[in-house]
């Protein structure tokens, strides 16, 4: 495999520089194995004015300094959320979308070549139909954090569009089991491999230091969400339960945007952050909480492991790859007392905060980017 062209349904841009940049950091890392990166990401016109403004192909290097190409040909869907006839909808948009990217690999040389889908609707449908096609190997990696496939295509309908792929990467042992449960692929053919971070981006810096560049209390035991601002990751219900804790001590830093800012009179930080400056806000909180619903596998949690946060998030399927007792407290995500006392327990047990720390470093050493990318490789080959 010397080729690959990477199918996504969004790509960072200067109009949405944070917008999927799981799928970007998977490609850099990728390409410093020294595979030649293509990325597709058809540009759906008529979902925003400002998309017109992208250019149809642009060339971007990673931090080490190598180069990808990327093309975002124009076209017009009707979207995958609609509730009256979603799956007509949905069927409509594939076509569009398929069409988009045929558009494109039609006018590439293809010997060697290896497709990649992120994720199921619709790239992952397109890089079967299209490997097919063409009479290439194609893959899909899955993430969503809720399986939508009967909702948009129907079980059997889906089953039938994907069986050209020659395998499917989950984030998670929750991802692969919702994919065996919905009978749309082979257990046999799905590999479990983690959301991963990528080392000269993500690490731990002196929390000083980092509380400084944010303006962030040097004296205060510091609470960190990151992530959109909303119901299912539970930013509202961290709050609930910092606003619940009688010590002014701790306070919330919550990296994001969305529906449901938090409005707490002990938020010491609110707002978006670029992914490249996460590191420091990672390294700059004392305990990294995330109570969500639903996840395919969380990159947030990820990068803050690699920063040596203890973690405190759900009792769920999605986050047992990267989660365990050494470096976390796994709770039920709407239960804001089991929330509080989690915090409390970090917060006064100096050792215990020092030993998780500790263990997340070491989880980290298994969630680099680095050995996601080799991981994927083997796969596919």
């Amino acid at each position: 495999m010397k080729n690959l062209v990477i199918l996504a349904n969004k790509y960072p841009n200067f109009i949405e520089p944070n917008v999927n940049v799981f799928t970007q950091q998977v490609a850099w890392a990728l390409l410093d194995n020294e595979i030649n990166i293509t990325v597709i990401c058809p540009n759906p016109l008529n979902y925003c004015k400002d998309n017109k403004l992208l250019p149809y192909y642009s060339i971007e290097s990673n931090e080490s300094g190598k180069k990808l190409e990327i093309y975002r040909p124009r076209y017009f869907g009707l979207g995958q959320d609609r509730n009256f006839m979603q799956k007509l909808c949905v069927d409509i948009t594939t076509k569009m979308y398929i069409k988009a990217v045929d558009s494109v690999l039609k006018k590439m040389c293809l010997d060697d070549a290896v497709i990649l889908a992120e994720f199921i609707c619709p790239s992952g449908v397109a890089a079967s139909l299209l490997g097919k096609k063409y009479n290439i190997n194609s893959y899909m990696q899955v993430g969503e954090a809720t399986y939508q496939g009967d909702k948009k295509y129907g079980n059997i309908k889906l089953r039938k569009k994907l069986e050209s792929l020659c395998g499917v990467i989950a984030l998670s042992g929750y991802i692969r089991d919702y994919i065996i449960n919905a009978n749309i692929f082979e257990k046999n053919k799905i590999v479990i491999i983690p959301s991963g971070y990528r080392k000269n981006r993500i690490y731990k810096r002196d929390k000083n230091i980092a509380r400084d560049k944010f303006n962030l209390p040097r004296d205060k035991f510091i609470v960190g969400f990151c992530g959109s601002f909303d119901d299912r990751k539970g930013i509202l219900r961290l709050e609930k339960a910092i606003d619940s804790i009688d010590d002014q001590n701790i306070v919330l830093a919550a990296c994001g945007k969305g529906e449901l800012m938090p409005t707490s009179k002990k938020l010491v930080w609110n707002g978006p952050i670029n992914h490249e400056e996460l590191g420091w806000f990672y390294s700059a909180i004392d305990v990294f909480a995330f109570p969500t619903f639903f996840e395919g596998c969380c990159t947030a949690i990820v990068e803050a492991i690699a920063c040596g946060c203890p973690i405190i998030t759900s009792d769920r399927s999605f986050n047992y790859e990267i989660c365990d007792k050494n470096n976390s407290i796994l709770i039920e995500p709407s239960d804001i007392e089991a929330m509080k006392n989690a915090i409390l327990e970090i917060k006064n047990d100096k050792n215990r905060q020092e030993e998780m720390s500790k263990s997340s470093l070491k989880k980290a050493k298994n969630l680099s980017l680095d050995i996601k990318a080799k991981k994927m490789i083997d796969f596919m080959k």
